[in-house]
């Protein structure tokens, strides 16, 4: 995951998504993991996968401030036409 945070604050979105993929394959119970892909995607303009992946997060831990906030903006953005994941 340290090695993911690097890529993604450099900017390599992609493959910091790459990585952050691979980590909830393996770490399915990591909602930082699936938190983190969330943003990754909202970044690159995908906020319909991003709310799957805050989803995914919550129900890990319903209660998780941050991310319900996430999910919020990233099912506000799904919601305009023109969002680019479609």
């Amino acid at each position: 995951a340290e090695r993911a945070r690097g890529i993604h604050a450099r900017g390599a979105w992609e493959r910091a998504l790459e990585v952050f993929t691979a980590a909830t394959r393996r770490f399915p119970a990591s909602w930082q993991a699936h938190a983190n892909r969330g943003l990754i995607l909202e970044e690159l303009g995908r906020p319909r996968e991003a709310v799957a992946a805050y989803a995914a997060a919550l129900r890990l831990v319903p209660d998780q401030a941050q991310v319900l906030e996430w999910s919020r903006r990233a099912s506000a953005r799904a919601a305009k036409p023109g969002t680019g994941d479609d």
